[in-house]
């Protein structure tokens, strides 16, 4: 049972510092992924099929 609550702590503190890393982060990510969509977007209309 020690090496369970261990491993129990040393998950937790691994979750808490991926929470606060991803945080910080954040606004980055949506500003990548607007730029991504965007692109996307484009890419769709180009291959639109024309009847």
């Amino acid at each position: 049972m020690p090496d369970f609550y261990t491993w129990m702590k040393f998950k937790n503190s691994v979750l808490r510092h991926m929470t606060v890393v991803f945080s910080e982060n954040l606004s980055h990510l949506k500003k990548k992924s607007r730029t991504s969509d965007e692109k996307n977007l484009a890419k769709d209309t180009e291959n639109v099929e024309v009847e």
